[in-house]
């Protein structure tokens, strides 16, 4: 009910007349009046009839007499009430009848629920009660479990049963059986060395016994090792077969030695050390006899790239000429890689089969029997290293040193003894690219075991290397240029400029396998070569009197050498694809150098077989050039016309004779035709700087010269083959 509502109950004096109260009776202020009657009169209150008779003009006579009737009305629906609850008496007696019922049954119920109540309390009591003595079952079961397993492995690992011992004793080593007897028998070792074991009484009474028979396995194992390596010794075994198939079977035999028996252990390894060393150093000691007797000798003190005074000078010194004979040609040069090179290919290619290359009396270079050498003793040291894991159960160190001691210096001595006489500088460069190759190989095995060996072959190798190149540096350093001249006539390539180029090729070539890039010495000698070489073909080009056959000489010589390197090249490139870009710089930057040097001496042989052919026409366009102010220059026009005259007159036949010197001249026929048009390209220019002084001191006289497009006529008549 709202306050306006409220309001208007209390002010309207109309209002409380006509609902019968009174102002004194205490209005809504009345602590009698419930909250449901308040309700009921805002209802009321609201009602369309109320609002009607608030709203209309009633008299108070007619308002008392509206009250009497309403008070009729509320007599006569009361007296209604009456009769209609007299009516329903019956029921609601039988209602109230009812109702006790359903109360008693329902008290009875709870008296019931209460008991249930009660017991279930007691059976939770018993539950708990129950739970609590399960729990402590279970908890002695468990401790009597324990103890029953601890006792029980306790006897199990401190008695000695009869089978046990009757296998130990008398049972067949090499069995699994007996290896499974073994594991049983460490087993109660490493029991019996517990602590607490000790302190037990049986102890004593079982650790003499025990010890025995350990004793006794020990002797047994060790004997039956011995007489398994004992196989080794004999005639004609296979030792990859008995140390594969059989020694290998018994690794657990000697792990047993090994974690009980350290002296016995040692015992047997140090008999299969020194076993394997002696057959590995005899096995060796005739394979390197017998490859050593098919060693095919290359070069001989003397050999170097300009051969020294005791040795055959005309046999090596003067041109390549067209009467070189076939079996020089053919011949292995000491320089020239050739078919060596397969050695580089195939590092770890199957070895020599001693046997097949001695039926077919095949002759072997010392690199390829390094090789086999060396592959044997790398493939010997990786399957060492994997049986000395598996059978001893520890990392190959002293071992190898042990086993292969002597077998790497009989590989030692071999390589001393052919390097301290060997004056094949491209095997012995072979050689140690090999060492590197096969170190390569090793580390990537992870094996270490032979970083000594391929240490020392280096320090054995280098220091030669380094000798035969200072001799062969010398040789080009004094040779005597006058001995290589020969005549006037011989501009074609030397013998030396062949064995140059050959072992450049060579050198270059052996750095462009594996990863030498940090050999400056090989790097450098290279370098050195290159520059003494030049020196000397210098020397000799300035013992012709023409310079023109100077030019010759020089470009023959270094475009052979050019040639025979691009030819290298390509080779490796082919053979080689993942070529290091290091080692391929190194035979650029050679070429280079060469290249540079034959274009500035093309250059120069251009300029003088024009002057020869066309001496007036280009002495007079050069003294024009030369001059500070030419367009002031005056020229005679008779002049003009006797070198327009000679020009037009000589200039097929000088352009024929320039072609015919310059195939005469350069023995690589391409590389000649790119002279002859480098040559014929520098005429024509030559011709139109003519035509232009024409332009600027006597135009008039353009018509009586050779036309740009007859001269190229010519030109192009020259250049076809």
């Amino acid at each position: 009910m709202d306050a306006k509502s409220l309001s208007i109950l209390e002010d309207d004096d109309l209002l409380w007349k006509s609902l019968g109260l009174k102002e004194d009776s205490g209005g809504l202020h009345d602590e009698e009046v419930q909250v449901f009657e308040l309700i009921e009169l805002e209802k009321a209150a609201k009602t369309k009839e109320f609002q009607e008779l608030l709203s209309a003009n009633i008299s108070e006579v007619e308002l008392s007499q509206l009250v009497v009737e309403l008070e009729a009305k509320l007599l006569q629906v009361e007296s209604n009430s009456i009769e209609h609850f007299v009516k329903e008496g019956a029921s609601l007696s039988r209602l109230n009848r009812d109702l006790e019922l359903c109360d008693t049954g329902l008290h009875k119920l709870e008296l019931e629920l209460t008991q249930f109540a009660d017991d279930l309390d007691g059976i939770s009591s018993d539950m708990q009660r129950l739970e609590q003595q399960t729990i402590s079952s279970a908890q002695r079961a468990k401790t009597r479990s324990v103890t029953e397993a601890h006792l029980s492995t306790f006897l199990d690992q401190i008695i000695l049963s009869p089978s046990l011992i009757k296998e130990i004793v008398e049972g067949d080593v090499g069995t699994k059986n007996y290896q499974e007897n073994l594991r049983i028998l460490a087993k109660k070792a490493a029991f019996l060395s517990l602590e607490d074991t000790q302190k037990a009484a049986a102890y004593a009474e079982i650790k003499p016994k025990f010890d025995l028979l350990q004793h006794k396995a020990v002797q047994r194992v060790r004997d039956f090792m011995l007489t398994k390596i004992e196989l080794l010794r004999k005639p004609n075994t296979n030792i990859q077969i008995i140390k594969g198939s059989v020694l290998l079977r018994y690794q657990p035999l000697m792990e047993f030695l090994q974690d009980h028996a350290r002296e016995q252990y040692l015992e047997v390894r140090n008999d299969y050390v020194e076993t394997v060393s002696i057959l590995y150093t005899e096995l060796f000691r005739k394979y390197i006899f017998g490859l050593v007797q098919l060693k095919e000798e290359v070069g001989k003190d003397g050999d170097w790239i300009i051969e020294s005074s005791n040795s055959s000078v005309t046999s090596w010194l003067g041109s390549f000429t067209q009467s070189a004979s076939s079996s020089q040609l053919t011949h292995q040069s000491t320089f020239g890689l050739g078919k060596r090179i397969e050695t580089l290919k195939k590092p770890l290619g199957p070895a020599v089969v001693l046997a097949v290359a001695t039926s077919r009396s095949q002759k072997l270079l010392y690199e390829e029997i390094h090789r086999s050498i060396s592959k044997m003793l790398l493939d010997t040291c990786t399957s060492e290293s994997y049986f000395c894991v598996h059978l001893f159960g520890e990392i190959p160190g002293r071992l190898f040193a042990d086993e292969l001691r002597t077998t790497e210096e009989s590989v030692v001595e071999c390589l001393k003894s052919h390097v301290s006489t060997c004056y094949d500088l491209v095997g012995l460069l072979i050689l140690l690219k090999l060492n590197e190759m096969m170190r390569a190989e090793m580390e990537k095995r992870n094996i270490k075991d032979l970083s000594d060996f391929f240490l020392n072959s280096e320090i054995i190798i280098k220091p030669r290397v380094k000798e035969l190149f200072d001799l062969n540096l010398k040789s080009l350093q004094n040779a005597d240029a006058r001995s290589l001249f020969r005549s006037e006539a011989d501009v074609a390539p030397r013998i030396v400029t062949r064995r140059y180029a050959e072992f450049n090729a060579t050198m270059t070539t052996i750095l462009s396998f594996g990863n030498m890039a940090d050999d400056t010495f090989l790097r450098e000698s290279i370098r050195r070569f290159r520059m003494e070489y030049q020196s000397l073909m210098q020397r000799i080009s300035a013992l012709f009197s023409r310079s023109k056959s100077r030019y010759v000489f020089l470009i023959n010589n270094y475009d052979f050498v050019l040639s025979l390197l691009s030819d290298s090249d390509s080779k490796v490139e082919k053979d080689n694809e993942e070529l290091d870009r290091d080692e391929s710089s190194i035979r650029n930057e050679e070429a280079s150098i060469l290249e540079d040097a034959v274009a500035g001496h093309i250059a120069a042989y251009v300029e003088q077989e024009l002057t020869e052919h066309f001496p007036d026409f280009l002495s007079f366009i050069r003294s024009f050039q030369r001059s500070k102010s030419a367009l002031n220059v005056e020229v005679s026009e008779s002049k003009l016309r006797l070198i327009l005259r000679d020009f037009m007159a000589n200039y097929r036949v000088g352009i024929d004779h320039i072609r015919n010197n310059i195939l005469r001249e350069f023995p690589n026929f391409e590389n000649g035709v790119q002279i002859l048009k480098r040559c014929l390209a520098q005429l024509l220019n030559y011709h139109k700087r003519f035509e232009a002084i024409l332009d600027s001191v006597n135009p008039k006289l353009k018509a009586e010269m050779v036309t740009t497009s007859a001269l190229i006529v010519e030109i192009k008549k020259a250049s076809e083959f």
